[in-house]
């Protein structure tokens, strides 16, 4: 992965970020950098969920299963990461501006 811009604050962490792995080159991810706290994980939580979806398509007892796959692997480090583009082009055209009322 490879850090194209920032979000919100800067001490946040919070990234959108572009693949470099051959298996997804050049999808557009956003990284939530608090996705791991437990407050988020009460739940039905997106990143709970998702981590149940990938153990159950490979069978795996837990993200850190030592009989696992490359691919689910894969699947298992992507957890992490929300899809927000297969490309940095498309990314741009479904970007919209939103006027919000505080």
């Amino acid at each position: 992965m490879m850090a194209i811009a920032a979000c919100t604050l800067a001490d946040a962490g919070d990234i959108l970020c572009i693949s470099l792995d051959e298996r997804d080159y050049g999808v557009v991810y956003f990284f939530f950098a608090q996705w791991y706290n437990p407050a988020f994980m009460a739940g039905d939580d997106y990143y709970e969920l998702k981590t149940n979806k990938v153990l159950a398509k490979y069978k795996l007892q837990s993200t850190r299963d030592v009989a696992m796959s490359e691919a689910a692997q894969f699947e298992i480090d992507r957890i992490p990461f929300i899809k927000v583009g297969d490309s940095f082009a498309e990314f741009l055209n479904d970007l919209e501006i939103k006027t919000v009322d505080y």
